[in-house]
């Protein structure tokens, strides 16, 4: 039950980082800083915005990283854990 709202959050944190970044140009994986300004990247081309929103979208990015590589430690173990045989 937790693995299956765990892949839903999953999924739901890519579509609203997807969201998102088309609304506000970019994302802060993407984007950069310089000399106090802040700015989603998005293909090249970079939208400013304020520190707040960049701090948000860049998080929101990394948090997804996370989720995603949690997933996968999840598939590996439960994997593993199908393929030994019984004791």
């Amino acid at each position: 039950m937790f693995r299956k709202i765990f892949i839903a959050l999953v999924y739901i944190n890519f579509f609203s980082l997807f969201a998102s970044s088309m609304l506000l140009g970019g994302d802060g994986l993407n984007g950069k800083k310089v000399d106090g300004h802040f700015f989603l990247g998005n293909h090249g081309k970079y939208t400013e915005v304020s520190e707040a929103v960049y701090t948000y979208s860049r998080i929101h990015g990394i948090s997804l990283f996370i989720m995603v590589g949690i997933v996968l430690i999840m598939h590996l173990i439960d994997r593993e854990t199908k393929s030994r045989p019984p004791r």
